[in-house]
């Protein structure tokens, strides 16, 4: 065999072999979306907030709005995400006194660097008087990360 013939031949062995030993590409996770709400406040439904989460592999994007019909108090959504038991982040949006329509907000929440990522987000929903104390609907909705 000439030096050019080897020289073709052991060009195609190696991109052959580089071909076999290559690592397949990682498969994207798919998860399914979640709507979430309508939640209200203790006391009725003038108080309230929905919306959506986006799950990625290490985080999520939720969605929505928060609404407050009644003069003279707010209203606040807290989220917290979670991996198992552990809260990894939190947030909250609120309706203020002046606010007359609802609040919309969008966000994301979670850890970019966590292996893993959060897999449960709860969410609970607050009023407050103006000059009072911030009264809790004790029901807490939680939205878990499913394929």
């Amino acid at each position: 065999m000439g030096y050019v013939r080897k020289t073709i031949a052991l060009a195609g062995a190696a991109a052959g072999l580089a071909a076999v030993v290559q690592a397949p590409a990682q498969a994207s996770v798919q998860y399914a979306d979640d709507q979430w709400g309508p939640i209200c406040s203790p006391g009725g439904c003038t108080s309230k907030a929905d919306g959506w989460i986006v799950w990625a592999n290490r985080t999520a994007t939720v969605g929505g709005s928060v609404q407050d019909d009644i003069a003279n108090q707010q209203t606040t959504v807290y989220f917290d995400a979670f991996q198992g038991s552990v809260k990894v982040d939190s947030e909250t949006r609120t309706a203020k006194v002046s606010d007359t329509a609802p609040v919309s907000f969008r966000f994301t929440i979670g850890n970019p660097d966590l292996p893993g990522g959060i897999d449960r987000i709860r969410i609970q929903i607050c009023r407050t008087p103006v000059g009072g104390s911030e009264i809790c609907d004790p029901v807490q909705w939680n939205e878990n990360r499913d394929f």
